[in-house]
């Protein structure tokens, strides 16, 4: 995830690395990862070279450079839930998605993540009805895959996907995020395998959801491993893991560890 390979003192660990957003790629090529999953945060947009002819030139030339790929971009600024208003806010948020959409197929984005969680969360029906009326507008015409990123179990995804009788939208999975939540691996990978189009890797407790080093806070990997290879799943990993006080020595160890349980399985 864009922004977790470099230190950002004062900056939210889910922000736009204003500073050293070229300098990561550089970074992940030597670290070993092969792609970065773009971040537009809400905040720092103005800074953000996606927004921009000239930036979207400099982002192609970065990856080129560099050879690490951006295949997706999660749309983190969505998480207000102002998208979903009935006023001209929601009406300006809904025009700036669009926007950037066309702006992710320049440079070769095939994934759009929308996190469906917070203010934006499908458990509320008026905004779960909303939202199925926005996609509904989205996925014309495009072959971006929108993935959602949700706080419901598989049952209620998986019904709310099917009402939209569209074929590009899917589910992002977030594997600490599912056991912060208590959720049922065995079940949710089984159920929602053919929904999957990529998985986040991270590690949340569940006593009180925080973060942690991959494997120290209960997430169980080997589980889940093994429940990926039975439902014969095979797509993109993204580490969305906590930088705290230095990102080169998480990034290490995430990476090592990420690669002892997923890497020899796919």
């Amino acid at each position: 995830m864009q922004g977790r390979l470099s230190d950002k003192v004062g900056m939210p660990l889910q922000s736009f690395p204003i500073q050293e957003w070229r300098i990561e790629f550089t970074r992940a090529s030597e670290l070993g990862f092969d792609n970065i999953e773009w971040l537009v945060d809400g905040v720092n947009d103005e800074f953000n070279p996606i927004f921009s002819s000239s930036g979207r030139q400099e982002i192609k030339g970065v990856i080129s450079n560099s050879g690490v790929c951006v295949e997706s971009i999660c749309v983190h600024s969505l998480i207000t839930g102002e998208i979903l208003e009935t006023s001209s806010i929601g009406s300006k948020a809904i025009s700036n998605l669009k926007q950037l959409i066309n702006f992710s197929n320049e440079i070769g984005i095939k994934r759009v993540i929308i996190p469906s969680m917070d203010n934006l969360s499908l458990s509320n029906e008026s905004a779960a009805s909303k939202m199925s009326s926005l996609l509904a507008l989205l996925t014309k015409d495009t072959d971006i895959i929108f993935l959602l990123e949700t706080d419901l179990s598989h049952k209620r995804i998986i019904k709310f996907i099917n009402s939209l009788e569209v074929d590009n939208v899917g589910v992002l999975f977030d594997l600490g995020n599912a056991n912060a939540l208590r959720l049922d691996f065995p079940d949710e990978i089984r159920a929602l395998a053919h929904l999957i189009g990529e998985i986040h890797i991270k590690d949340r407790r569940k006593s009180d959801g925080k973060s942690m080093r991959l494997g120290e806070a209960g997430t169980p990997f080997d589980l889940i491993r093994n429940e990926l290879n039975q439902s014969n799943w095979y797509g993109p990993f993204v580490m969305e893991t906590p930088i705290f006080d230095n990102w080169f020595d998480e990034s290490i160890h995430n990476l090592k560890f990420a690669r002892s349980f997923f890497e020899s399985s796919f």
